[in-house]
């Protein structure tokens, strides 16, 4: 089962790393696409021309239009919860602690961009829905483990 997570994140490593490739060059089309200069480059700020661009905004284009943000986000994701898990499988409180942040930064962004006139950005709501979701789950999860263990030792005093 311990190589089965491995490879997992092996995976997942290898699909961010080419999906990441991919949004980046996809979303360096926004260096032509005048019309989307003042809608798509939060970072940059004013633009006047292609040069003023950063690259993240590229990010943020590609996010609009393409599926590949979205890829590169589940399986960073996914890295993410397999490296929490590794981390915090003998710890209940600080793995709460971790499934709450997970909660409040969804939330957050989903306040950010659940009203995205663009399918990209819906299809990024919907992943943070999912991930509020079921990062709730787990929280239940460790809460009731967390519980009845807490019985079995009062029962047995």
């Amino acid at each position: 089962m311990k190589i089965l997570r491995i490879l997992s994140v092996i995976l997942a490593l290898l699909i961010f790393g080419f999906s990441t490739f991919v949004s980046f060059y996809e979303g360096s089309e926004i260096l032509y696409r005048t019309t989307e200069w003042e809608h798509s480059t939060l970072f940059s700020g004013t633009v006047e021309k292609a040069e003023d661009i950063v690259v993240i905004d590229y990010l943020v284009y590609a996010s609009k239009f393409s599926l590949y943000p979205l890829i590169m986000l589940v399986s960073a994701a996914w890295i993410v919860y397999q490296l929490a898990y590794w981390l915090f499988r003998q710890n209940n409180k600080v793995h709460l602690i971790f499934h709450f942040v997970i909660v409040g930064f969804s939330v957050g962004i989903v306040l950010l961009i659940h009203d995205s006139p663009t399918r990209g950005l819906e299809m990024f709501t919907l992943f943070f829905y999912f991930l509020i979701v079921y990062s709730i789950i787990m929280i239940i999860r460790l809460l009731r483990r967390k519980f009845s263990y807490n019985k079995k030792n009062s029962y047995s005093t």
